[in-house]
């Protein structure tokens, strides 16, 4: 989301089975490296921790926390600009189509 899309966003397919099936091996496929490419290392740290817990494991909310909270202080209020810049364009595109 921080860069705007996820690489199967958008994807299409004849039936829903075959389209669910493609995002499948792309969600496969996108190690977390090239996901968090060209942003900050926390993120990556962040993505790498949320996908080597297991499915009834709690998480490490002071750990993650810790990460957020190192990126802020090294990158200050720039991410999180751009961060609610991109959410607002995104509620105010849905907002105009639920009026359409």
């Amino acid at each position: 989301m921080l860069k705007g899309a996820l690489p199967w966003q958008g994807m299409k397919a004849k039936t829903k089975k075959e389209k669910y099936e493609k995002i499948k091996e792309s969600k496969i496929a996108n190690c977390p490296v090239a996901l968090c490419k060209g942003i900050q290392e926390e993120f990556l740290m962040f993505l790498k921790k949320c996908m080597s817990m297991g499915f009834e494991e709690k998480p490490d909310y002071n750990y993650l926390r810790s990460l957020i909270k190192s990126c802020w202080i090294r990158y200050g209020k720039i991410i999180i600009y751009k961060y609610y810049i991109k959410t607002m364009r995104w509620i105010i595109n849905i907002i105009g189509k639920l009026i359409r």
